[in-house]
């Protein structure tokens, strides 16, 4: 599930897609097309967890924030940690 904003809230709505990492950057295809969060773009990245929506991963970038959760709790956490190494280099 992601949401492409700044405000998350619990009416906030998200939309179901599928997120990958490859030589790009972050891949995500959705209802919308795709959104690519190129690598170089990414500033930082939050691990939070919210009330009633679980571990949510908050991806700052250039051009915006996008907001991420896996279907699993253990898979968000995975899923940061390979994005803040990109943010890293």
């Amino acid at each position: 599930m992601f949401h492409v904003g700044s405000d998350l809230n619990l009416r906030t709505r998200g939309f179901q897609g599928e997120a990958w990492i490859d030589q790009a950057g972050l891949n995500i295809q959705g209802p919308m097309g795709e959104v690519l969060v190129r690598r170089q773009d990414i500033q930082k990245t939050e691990l939070c967890r919210l009330q009633g929506l679980g571990r949510v991963i908050r991806i700052e970038n250039r051009t915006g924030t996008v907001c991420l959760s896996v279907g699993n709790f253990l898979g968000t956490g995975k899923l940061h940690k390979a994005l803040s190494s990109l943010a890293s280099r």
